[in-house]
């Protein structure tokens, strides 16, 4: 058993998928999407700010479901409260990263707000090195299990904020020289016991996007488009298109 978990952690570090099932994208946002810490559910928000785990998709209006993270919805009228609130509080999401349930059977994850899933995602930066970028370590009020179910073809969609304040990582990959690529990276390998109602539904394994241009992914934090290395011209124009190419709401 030893063994096995690590060559899983190897064939991870590679690069190479292991656990069938699912296709791991990125997708960017235009609209100014806002979330909190997806674990601090604890502090509540004045009463003119309301945290939901959903809204319309802000480029098609479609509905769409984040994990368990905190959706922020500001009115536009907002109390000087809740502006001061969100100045401390609130991230603007920069992309998503989305899970396709590519099998034909349904697949669970465990959602952003618990220990369980807090995180599964990681980012890593390319350029002169790579840089790994992990969640900052959570907070709990309250920790239990959960996850989201998606059926197959159906997309999940994890709102990426990318700011020290959530992510291990950032600053230096800020500081460093001039990174040209980025990948989200996503595990699922170990499962709570059968006690908390653990199915063969939850998917186990773990999977690499494609590479993408950094300054194309995070033109807001600075981040500028370069040539990217060993990437052949299919490879460019695919970086080029990822708007077209991202994953489409569920309707």
């Amino acid at each position: 058993m030893k063994t096995k978990t690590i060559i899983v952690a190897l064939l991870a570090w590679a690069g190479i998928a292991v656990g069938n099932g699912i296709e791991l994208t990125i997708e960017p946002v235009t609209n100014a999407l806002l979330v909190t810490e997806a674990s601090a559910r604890g502090l509540p928000p004045p009463h003119d700010i309301v945290l939901t785990e959903g809204f319309p998709h802000p480029d098609t209006g479609a509905p769409t479901t984040v994990t368990a993270n905190n959706i922020v919805h500001l009115p536009v009228n907002a109390s000087p409260e809740a502006q001061a609130w969100a100045r401390t509080n609130a991230f603007r999401v920069d992309f998503f990263a989305c899970i396709k349930n590519t099998s034909t059977n349904t697949l669970n994850f465990y959602d952003e707000w618990n220990s369980w899933g807090f995180d599964r995602l990681k980012v890593v930066c390319y350029g002169w090195r790579e840089i790994w970028i992990t969640k900052q370590p959570g907070v709990w009020y309250r920790n239990f299990p959960s996850w989201t179910s998606i059926r197959p073809g159906r997309v999940l969609r994890i709102a990426v904020a990318f700011d020290q304040s959530l992510w291990d990582g950032v600053a230096k990959a800020k500081q460093s020289k001039d990174p040209t690529g980025i990948r989200v990276f996503y595990d699922q390998l170990g499962t709570p016991t059968n006690a908390f109602g653990i199915s063969a539904e939850h998917w186990q394994g773990c999977e690499f996007s494609p590479y993408y241009d950094v300054g194309v992914v995070l033109p807001r934090r600075g981040f500028k488009t370069g040539k990217q290395k060993n990437m052949g011209s299919g490879s460019n124009q695919q970086i080029q298109a990822i708007g077209a190419s991202a994953p489409q709401p569920d309707l």
